[in-house]
């Protein structure tokens, strides 16, 4: 008889992060992680957990996650995920890749610590999240597998280095790597396989997923080999850029930088920056492309500037300006998404549709 197995799911992104886990029998109910330490909120569920470290003044880490407060914290590491493989980055992403880089220098930490640093507390929170549903035991029972999300457009030695920060972490020796794109292909197909949906699946079709993250957004082609089981196989290869929604937190500061001045911006406070970004976290949740109302970010300590839309200590963003920073980044994925499909024709994949993330 074949052990009982618990499978770990391990989501590792630039801004956040998740964790699910199920057992090979029974229901196989999927479990996700929604009970990250968070003093704030203690009573309130997440699924996701900021990704975010925060060290002491001997280079130890000492919180994370929702317990990291920015522009509070000092030593605060935050998109290190992306130091795991060295791309050629864009000019808005440079400056805090490198103040991350910086700061791990100034603490003799590599980003192999940071990374093992933040993985090990994922890990450590995922396994008393199954002790609380399983029991005490629960390690006595089942054999574990884990299963950990790595950008499609990850060089083999940005993966191998993966593989040994998750060793680092303490995660099993059996961890295995899979691109975000294929995780979020099973996932966004579930409902089809299900016979939920309006759609159909058959056999030979093909589709293009897009996985769009907070620091990368990466896609891949599949064809369906097989509904049941359901197998896919990559029509084309991964392809992807630095496109995430952090990218659009780039365009608005470089915007409001220039609005109100490059000396003005720089000499506010970490937690007056921390608290406009804040603002604009909600703004920029809520944004469906089609608003016709203003929103307001707060701006605190600025002076009006009716020429720069700020009154009373905040900037009225209108749809036309909100659908710019948008515009910005959606540009670049729809020239992705664009190439993927013409990629997986030259393979003769017909595609079928594309998923989004």
């Amino acid at each position: 008889m074949p052990a009982l197995e618990i499978v770990v799911g391990i989501d590792f992104g630039t801004t956040y992060s998740g964790a699910s886990w199920a057992i090979n029998a029974g229901e196989r109910q999927v479990h996700l992680v929604d009970d990250w330490p968070n003093p704030v909120a203690a009573n309130i569920t997440q699924h996701k957990v900021p990704s975010l470290l925060s060290y002491n003044n001997r280079g130890q880490p000492v919180k994370w996650g929702y317990n990291v407060t920015v522009g509070t914290d000092t030593r605060v590491l935050r998109w290190f995920k992306l130091l795991v493989e060295s791309l050629d980055y864009d000019n808005d992403m440079i400056e805090p890749l490198r103040e991350s880089e910086n700061l791990l220098r100034s603490m003799s930490r590599s980003r192999i610590d940071a990374t093992s640093d933040y993985l090990r507390w994922i890990w450590e929170s995922t396994k008393e999240n199954i002790r609380i549903h399983q029991g005490d035991n629960w390690n006595a029972i089942y054999d574990v597998s884990v299963i950990l999300t790595v950008p499609a457009i990850w060089s083999a030695r940005a993966k191998a280095r993966t593989k040994r920060i998750a060793h680092i972490a303490g995660l099993p020796e059996n961890t295995k790597l899979v691109p975000e794109p294929e995780a979020a292909a099973l996932a966004a197909f579930k409902d089809l396989l299900s016979g939920t949906s309006q759609q159909t699946l058959r056999k030979d079709d093909a589709f293009v997923v897009c996985d769009a993250g907070g620091g990368t957004v990466d896609l891949i082609s599949y064809q369906i080999k097989s509904l049941h089981p359901f197998k896919i196989e990559e029509c084309t290869p991964g392809t992807g850029g630095l496109y995430g929604s952090t990218l659009i937190d780039r365009c608005f500061e470089n915007d409001i930088r220039t609005r109100i001045g490059p000396r003005t911006y720089d000499k506010m406070s970490p937690r007056r920056r921390a608290r406009i970004f804040e603002n604009f976290e909600a703004v920029k949740r809520s944004f469906n492309g089609d608003d016709r109302e203003e929103h307001i970010v707060d701006l605190p300590g600025i002076r009006d500037n009716p020429a720069a839309r700020i009154r009373d200590q905040a900037i009225q963003l209108t749809p036309s300006m909100l659908r710019t920073l948008f515009d910005h980044v959606c540009n670049q994925v729809i020239h992705l998404v664009d190439n993927q499909i013409e990629d997986a024709r030259a393979e003769n994949c017909r595609v079928k549709m594309v998923r989004y993330q």
